[in-house]
């Protein structure tokens, strides 16, 4: 039996409960806290068990902790039974032993199910099916991966929130109903959280509508939530419902294996053999070249080394090469963790020692796992990726890898279903913006010409549409260098929306210079220096008519500080003020006419003008007064350029795409430059050939999450302008 079907055996026995929080408070218990203050390493009994949940709940570090001590006391014998029928504990007399399969499975259910609301719920389909059921309801389901109504009933009372260094009660009951006394926070994937999450998402729904509710509102409206987050991940899967019931058909029954499969070898590269002869005892040596682990790299340093001992005795020269290894472990450990280490062992004949290089499976899992959300760049990430499969080149250069490449693809065939899963609700909610902002351009009362945004929206999800394919090709590197053009782009059709739709132009009396930028306008742009290059040139020109605003306003008793008014400027400019500061005095070219824009300074000025009054207000909240308007008007003179016309500067990528990440709090400019790195020609951003990496795909799951999070966050910014436009307007 391989690995893959014992997971299947065991995942048919034990139910899927045992990832509630006071379930997996006993297994992790029985896995290995119960032995910390044992004599007996090796056994345990329910009396230890028993003993330990009582010092828990006699010291508990927070209030949800007793909880789920208290909880957890009364499933003890059910969670031993269940273990002991799967064969994960040997029952001895009173005594119970743990195998070596039980940390096995808790690592299993902790790596791939505990934040994996996919796997868990097809964890619960596939403990129906060998229950012997083909067909189910969405309640029935639930009620595997959820808590008794009764357990929920019980814990609303004791719900509550920290902040400000204490622990305050959430809800404070009112007769027969429940009053909100503090926000709770919601949390996402609501079938894989605590008891406490999914009642907080609860009450959060409830708190929309009301600030008090009954308990069997709380209940009800959980249970609604469990149920729609299940039956999202049964249709993105392709399972079919009728009349409320679901199908576990043969197609159903691959998609569940698929979900529960194991890796049986981790993938490798082959094997490099030394042949340099200046290493008389490792000649011939071998070396298996694993994906994602530099064992080579490290293992050809090391060999370098070892060179200067072979020399002395063979004693001699085996203590040497054991303080060598350590001293090498010590560089691995702080490199990359405690998963890898050189072993020198003895050996007869003419060489005197031989060396190993281990690695601790389990801790490499959770090692890439972390390596790939670690908060380092993604150069950082390709580096180490390059130092593990550049030594391989000499074997891809050979060919016949569609081996290795299999098996990374078995590997990720998770994080691929999560990739194409983000992709596919992103795409999904790029077209609900888009709908929703066609609409809006339909008002034309509100809005004078169309969004620049509307017309980017099919080009991006032509883009976001081929993700699917990059991903599926093993083509990430590509992937991000198309994320970083979405980004580019979103900057510069956002930047024009902003900067037009914030001033009070309500028809054609100034169009927008960076609608349509062009070639030639950057040409002639760059050969004169006639650009803005970042938002520090911007906020030099701010800095002038912001200093007169806090002088006056200083005079007036006002306590604005230069930092409020610099910030004002940037959430309240628009076209004409921007233009007025951004500018150059230049001549056109006569075949450039019509294609570079250039504008009248007196228009600019009178609508500028307009910008002002919106900084003032905006500063003062109320009502603009005579003196204010005369202050605004001496200001505006200021903006005076002698020339009767002039050209905008055109601006960078990098000054679009700071200004739209200041204006929004949307930190795009890290991404941008994190993505970067693939447009250039470093090593570190060649994939050297398709799926030569797990860990690429994990750092791509982390990364897309990171992107569709950012693109989201600036859409609702976004959308916001034309709410409070609207507003306004009603």
């Amino acid at each position: 039996m391989n690995k893959t079907e014992k997971i299947e055996e065991i995942l048919a026995q034990i139910p899927p409960k045992f990832l509630l929080d006071h379930y997996w408070n006993i297994l992790d218990l029985i896995n290995w806290r119960v032995f910390v203050n044992l004599e007996d390493k090796e056994y345990f009994t329910f009396s230890d068990l028993r003993e330990k949940i009582t010092e828990e709940i006699n010291s508990p570090p927070n209030p949800f902790h007793l909880r789920i001590s208290l909880r957890s006391k009364e499933v003890i014998e059910e969670v031993v039974s269940e273990l002991v029928n799967a064969g994960l504990l040997i029952k001895e007399g009173e005594k119970f032993k743990i195998t070596d399969n039980l940390s096995k499975f808790c690592y299993l259910l902790k790596k791939k199910f505990l934040t994996n609301l996919r796997s868990y719920v097809f964890w619960g389909l596939w403990y129906l099916y060998n229950r012997g059921s083909t067909s189910f309801s969405t309640a029935e389901l639930v009620s595997l991966l959820s808590y008794p109504e009764r357990d929920l009933c019980e814990e609303i009372p004791y719900l509550g929130k920290w902040k400000e260094e204490q622990w305050f009660e959430l809800l404070k009951k009112q007769e027969d109903r429940w009053e909100l006394i503090e926000e709770p926070h919601p949390s996402k994937s609501i079938l894989i959280r605590d008891i406490y999450n999914r009642l907080f998402t609860s009450i959060s729904k409830l708190s929309k509508d009301e600030n008090e509710f009954y308990g069997e509102e709380i209940i009800s409206t959980l249970r609604e939530l469990e149920q729609n987050s299940a039956e999202r991940i049964l249709k993105n899967a392709g399972l079919k419902c009728e009349k409320d019931i679901w199908k576990i058909d043969e197609e159903v029954l691959k998609i569940i294996k698929i979900l529960l499969r194991v890796p049986e070898k981790w993938p490798s590269f082959g094997h490099v053999i030394s042949t340099k002869r200046d290493f008389k005892y490792f000649k011939l040596q071998s070396k298996q070249i694993y994906v994602d682990i530099p064992s080579t790299t490290y293992f050809q340093y090391f060999l370098v080394d070892v060179k200067g001992i072979e020399g002395n005795n063979p004693e001699e020269a085996y203590e040497k090469a054991r303080e060598l290894a350590s001293n090498y472990n010590r560089i691995i450990e702080e490199s990359v963790g405690g998963w890898m280490s050189f072993v020198v062992t003895k050996q007869s004949g003419y060489k005197p020692f031989g060396i190993q290089l281990r690695i601790y499976w389990e801790k490499f899992n959770i090692f890439l796992d972390d390596f790939a959300e670690k908060e380092i760049g993604l150069w950082g990430k390709y580096s180490y990726i390059l130092a593990c499969r550049a030594p391989a080149l000499q074997l891809i250069l050979r060919g016949n890898l569609t081996e290795v490449q299999d098996k990374v693809k078995e590997i990720c065939k998770e994080e691929i279903t999560l990739i194409n899963q983000k992709i596919k609700d992103l795409t999904e909610k790029i077209e609900e913006f888009r709908d929703h902002l066609l609409k809006i351009a339909r008002r034309r009362k509100t809005i004078p010409i169309d969004p620049l945004t509307l017309y980017y929206f099919p080009e991006m999800l032509s883009i976001l549409n081929t993700f699917p394919y990059l991903v599926e090709n093993g083509a990430i590197p590509s992937c991000y260098r198309e994320m970083r053009k979405i980004l580019e782009n979103l900057s510069w059709v956002i930047f024009d929306d902003l900067l037009f739709y914030r001033s009070k132009i309500t028809g054609d009396e100034l169009l927008s210079p960076y609608r349509f930028v062009s070639k030639e306008w950057y040409d002639l742009a760059s050969q004169n220096r006639h650009m803005i290059r970042n938002l520090g040139q911007l906020k030099k020109e701010i800095d002038g008519s912001s200093e007169e605003i806090y002088l006056y306003g200083k005079g007036k008793g006002y306590n604005w500080t230069k930092g409020k008014i610099i910030e004002t400027f940037f959430e309240k400019i628009s076209y004409p003020m921007f233009l007025m500061l951004i500018n150059a005095d230049a001549q056109i070219p006569p075949e450039l006419e019509g294609v570079v824009p250039q504008y009248e300074v007196k228009t600019l000025r009178d609508l500028a003008i307009l910008d002002l009054e919106n900084i003032m207000k905006d500063l003062k909240h109320k009502r603009l007064s005579k003196s204010d308007e005369e202050f605004i008007d001496k200001l505006s003179e200021k903006l005076e350029i002698n020339s009767l016309k002039l050209i905008p500067l055109y601006p960078s990528n990098d000054f679009v795409i700071s200004f739209v990440s200041k204006v929004s709090s949307i930190n795009l400019q890290k991404l941008y430059n994190e993505y970067s790195h693939f447009i250039h020609s470093y090593f570190t951003s060649w994939h050297i050939f398709p799926f030569s990496s797990v860990l690429e795909f994990k750092i791509y799951k982390h990364q897309l999450q990171i992107f569709d999070d950012a693109i989201l966050s600036l859409m609702n910014y976004y959308f916001g302008l034309f709410s409070r436009k609207m507003n306004k307007g009603s």
